[in-house]
């Protein structure tokens, strides 16, 4: 995602910032390029601000980790960062299509994690439960044509595209049919967002000390427990 230069800016403690793992198409940060901003960092040049997305109420990464593992790296403890009022589904495509706008070119294995995002968040569809051409998709994703659309649909939706794309001829034309994609509900979501904190977290505490892994523990009963107690709302009971 491109850094909007007229995009107002705020401090943001880096500790408040959670990160998706599901949500980034790269298969790993690199080491090199962690380096190098580093070494910007400490040498007093600045870079472009991450960008966040609020959902909830809470603050999620869209753009941006290497820069924050740069920063964590010189021991900077807030970063500068444009933030975005989204919802998940906003969210989850901003994260997945960011690197679609700059940075080194993504490899075959990582546009797929892109496209199966774009297809997840609906990007696929157009107005009164019609859905893009394979060409029009194709557009959407540089580096990919539409016969590799076509290839990918059919090994990873084939529903969808028996639905929607099945005999649509050789340039790629929807024929309109209705779509039945199966999305996760918000409960879904918010069990999967649980989960993914939740090993981000034993991780951390997989690397610190004994006594420090205690007082994380001692916190975590702190604020859950309070939480159990509570009841539940009948929406999601």
């Amino acid at each position: 995602m491109s850094a909007n230069p007229y995009a107002t800016t705020q401090q943001v403690p880096i500790a408040d910032i959670i990160r998706r793992p599901g949500w980034q198409v790269r298969r790993g940060l690199t080491v090199s390029t962690i380096d190098r901003y580093a070494a910007t960092y400490k040498a007093g040049g600045s870079m472009a601000p991450v960008t966040l997305a609020r959902v909830g109420g809470v603050l999620l990464l869209i753009d941006g980790a290497h820069r924050l593992e740069a920063l964590q790296q010189t021991g900077r403890e807030v970063v500068e960062a444009v933030v975005n009022t989204m919802t998940e589904t906003q969210a989850e495509w901003a994260a997945a299509s960011a690197n679609l706008e700059h940075g080194l070119p993504l490899k075959k294995a990582e546009l797929r994690e892109v496209f199966r995002h774009y297809i997840a968040t609906g990007q696929h569809r157009i107005k009164r439960g019609r859905v893009k051409s394979l060409r029009d998709i194709a557009k959407e994703l540089p580096g990919v044509g539409y016969v590799t659309v076509r290839s990918w649909l059919m090994k990873d939706h084939p529903e969808l595209y028996r639905k929607s794309y099945a005999g649509s001829g050789a340039e790629g034309h929807s024929h309109g049919g209705q779509m039945e994609v199966k999305r996760p509900t918000q409960r879904e979501r918010d069990l999967q967002a649980c989960e993914e904190h939740i090993k981000q977290l034993t991780g951390l505490m997989a690397i610190i000390s004994r006594a420090d892994r205690e007082r994380v523990a001692r916190s975590w009963q702190q604020h859950s427990e309070p939480l159990l107690k509570k009841p539940v709302p009948a929406s999601t009971a």
